[in-house]
């Protein structure tokens, strides 16, 4: 069977992330903003393929389509225009013939729910001009869905929504949609999707085996136009911070071989030769033993690329950074968020046995160790909390004026649904929010706090040769 998958263009104005939050997504406004390449589709398209399907997969943010220009890519033609392979080695995949087509996979996620929505609606529309696939069946995935599947099979055209991480479910979904079989779709679990004009809800609560996956599907997304490549040494966290999305939508920590994430590593070095890797692992270096050996098998498959990695600053310190750093790491990104006292226990941040003064003094002192060993280091500092006063914001200003990082990532809470934070009602401080431009204010002057490093210097041959 033909099966498609799709990465829909966002709101008219904004920069849609699928992946962003742990795949709960996240919205910039204005276009060009940061983009994670659609890992989840990846994967799904290699685990259709994997089962003998043939699959087409379109990434329309990747392409800077709008969802005028993405219904056409269905027209009921075998061939299309082929790209710029100057610029863009890689090319456009042929329009999909609507007679080969057996079903359309569209990825979701909470935060573009709404433009989500849009987008599978107009895809199933019978008056289409490009052609009409109003019987085809479409189903939608991504790790937010299960907590709003619902929302989805009420106000769209999705037939079925797969809830939780869809590579291990799609095989089988595909296969009883195109069976059009009732039987077929009782039988499935970790789906919900209707029947006789009611919703069935059958959630599976086990976790996929992360050593099964095959290797993504670049080959079929436009890889040349990515800035880098995300990879994962694991899924999810076990520390439940109030805030993060990733437990709620990934579960708890689960890692990978080291040995089979360094095999990944190089294999996406020699196939796609990306400019950088980026580990997509909120809690990377949570198990240090393991961490060091996962350095360790880099080291020794000779892995070339640069990569980055992120974690809580509590699991890193000083030796391990310098093992890091020697197998190829060229960025930490560390969660700092706030050093307001009152926030930080408010959100479970604080792991037990630490003050917030060792935690301040912890930053700072990883800020320096990777100015020392040349590691490129970003704080992530969060604004908009519940319960924020100006008082906290004026703290954790000072204290990035103070360290001087290298880089400074500034991002509005979000409440998204699953975590503490986003299921309660209303601000347990009894607080009001501040007014949006001190939020503004402040955002702006953390992000002028950033010191970047001096450009490296020439050696005295090179300055001689003019090289």
């Amino acid at each position: 069977m033909t099966i498609m998958l799709v990465n829909p263009p966002g709101a008219q104005g904004t920069t849609a992330n699928r992946e962003g939050s742990g795949g709960m997504g996240v919205v910039t406004p204005g276009a060009g903003g940061f983009v994670y390449p659609p890992q989840t589709l990846a994967y799904v398209a290699a685990s259709l393929r994997q089962a003998g399907h043939a699959v087409v997969a379109l990434d329309a943010v990747a392409e800077g389509l709008t969802v005028e220009e993405t219904l056409p890519r269905f027209e009921d033609r075998e061939t299309g225009g082929q790209g710029d392979e100057e610029k863009v080695p890689w090319s456009p995949p042929p329009l999909v013939s609507l007679s080969s087509l057996k079903a359309v996979g569209v990825l979701i996620s909470v935060a573009t729910l709404e433009a989500d929505l849009d987008f599978v609606n107009a895809l199933a529309r019978p008056d289409r001009s490009s052609g009409d696939l109003s019987g085809l069946p479409i189903f939608v995935f991504g790790y937010g869905v299960r907590y709003v599947w619902r929302q989805v099979l009420e106000n769209s055209a999705a037939r079925l929504a797969v809830l939780g991480e869809a590579e291990f479910h799609a095989p089988a979904v595909v296969e009883a949609l195109a069976a059009d079989d009732p039987q077929a779709l009782a039988a499935l679990v970790g789906v919900a999707y209707g029947s006789k004009g009611e919703i069935v809800c059958r959630p599976d609560r086990s976790l996929g085996d992360l050593s099964g996956l095959p290797h993504p599907a670049w080959d079929l997304l436009p890889h040349d136009r990515y800035a880098f490549l995300p990879l994962a040494a694991s899924r999810g966290c076990d520390d439940g911070c109030a805030y993060c999305p990733y437990v709620a939508a990934q579960g708890p920590l689960r890692p990978r071989s080291p040995k089979a994430v360094a095999a990944e590593a190089l294999w996406l070095e020699r196939t796609f030769r990306p400019p950088r890797l980026i580990f997509r692992d909120p809690a990377f270096a949570a198990d240090r033993e393991r961490t060091v050996e996962l350095g360790e098998a880099l080291r020794r498959a000779r892995v070339r690329t640069a990569w980055e990695c992120e974690s809580r600053p509590e699991h890193f310190d000083a030796d391990l950074l310098y093992r890091l750093r020697r197998a190829g790491c060229q960025t930490v990104k560390l969660g700092l968020e706030t050093v307001d006292e009152t926030l930080l226990w408010g959100m479970n941040r604080l792991l037990p046995g630490w003050t917030v003064a060792r935690y301040r003094a912890h930053v700072a002192e990883l800020v320096a160790t990777c100015r020392r060993l040349g590691l490129h280091c970003r704080l992530f500092v969060m604004t908009g909390l519940p319960g924020e006063t100006r008082q906290a914001l004026q703290a954790t200003l000072a204290f990035l004026q103070a360290v001087r990082p290298p880089a400074v990532s500034v991002t509005r809470y979000r409440p998204y649904p699953g975590t503490r934070l986003g299921e309660e009602i209303g601000d347990a401080s009894g607080l009001p929010a501040l007014p949006e431009a001190d939020l503004v204010r402040f955002e702006k002057a953390m992000r002028a706090t950033a010191e970047p490093p001096p450009s490296p210097r020439r050696s005295t041959l090179r300055r001689m040769l003019g090289r």
